[in-house]
């Protein structure tokens, strides 16, 4: 309203200094002007204007003012609006890198673990193998040695009884009683202490023994082949204990007297030997 009427005053002001003879009529003019009502008539290049129209112009401009502000702040709220959308998307995008380097990485660990499960599986597979052949092997050892033991267990146990009964009654031998020759010759058996001692049977007689006065004696090996077969067999309670031998006993048929040997009487029919005799072995 203050731009209309300073824009009407300064066409006036032009028009006064363009024609000087109306300057007074002009300055009345403008002094009933002023004094006009609100209600007054301004007239501009045939155009009237009353308060109305300019307070219903003041509105249409203020609502156009506001009608901006709205639609400021709605553009505002917009770009407020679009900001936090993009703001919040960045953030999406931040997460969603961060989730897939983190899944990646647990992917990554999950198929390392993965693969050391395999290996050690793997690992312990072919422990296993190794065990269970070790134990095939073993087992095969231990039913070879159940298979040998017996037979071992049955030879060892034969040669202590032999050992134990040296003197026993050998079951091929059959039985045989020979008269002795005179007063003089006596029949002994050995013991495992390495003394004879006298005895009537001859299925136990490995020794005779020729008596002296002074209770001292010789002694050889008993001529009879199924006795030194016997002798031959049990050869360190029979022999070594009596006897010097020459050659060896192994696939020995009989045996050869080759010197006779000394003893004396200690008692109970026991004699001591003092001196070996001396036998060959013969293997054919």
């Amino acid at each position: 309203m203050r731009k209309i009427i300073l824009c009407f005053l300064l066409m006036c002001c032009v028009g006064l200094e363009a024609n000087p003879i109306r300057q007074d009529s002009l300055k009345n003019d403008s002094a009933r002007i002023d004094s006009v009502q609100t209600e007054s008539v301004f007239r501009t290049d045939n155009a009237y204007l009353t308060v109305n129209n300019i307070d219903a112009i003041d509105k249409v401009v203020e609502k156009m003012k506001q009608e901006n502000k709205e639609k400021v702040v709605v553009i505002a709220k917009k770009i407020s609006i679009t900001t936090g959308e993009i703001i919040i998307g960045v953030l999406i995008f931040i997460l969603g890198v961060i989730v897939g380097l983190l899944y990646n990485k647990l992917f990554k660990k999950l198929k390392e673990m993965g693969c050391k499960q395999e290996e050690d599986a793997s690992r312990f597979s072919k422990q296993l193998k190794q065990i269970e052949e070790k134990v095939d092997k073993m087992a095969e050892k231990v039913e070879r040695v159940k298979r040998e033991v017996p037979n071992d267990v049955k030879q060892t146990m034969k040669e202590v009884i032999v050992k134990e009964h040296s003197v026993a009654e050998d079951v091929n031998i059959k039985e045989t009683h020979y008269e002795m020759p005179n007063a003089n010759i006596i029949y002994a058996k050995p013991l495992r202490n390495g003394n004879l001692k006298t005895t009537t049977e001859t299925s136990e007689a490995i020794y005779i023994i020729s008596v002296k006065k002074d209770n001292t004696g010789k002694f050889s090996l008993y001529e009879n082949e199924d006795q030194k077969k016997r002798a031959i067999k049990n050869k360190d309670d029979m022999l070594d204990l009596f006897c010097n031998a020459k050659g060896s006993s192994i696939g020995a048929k009989t045996i050869k007297n080759l010197n006779e040997g000394e003893v004396r009487l200690l008692e109970n029919d026991i004699w001591e030997v003092t001196q070996k005799a001396e036998i060959r072995f013969i293997k054919e």
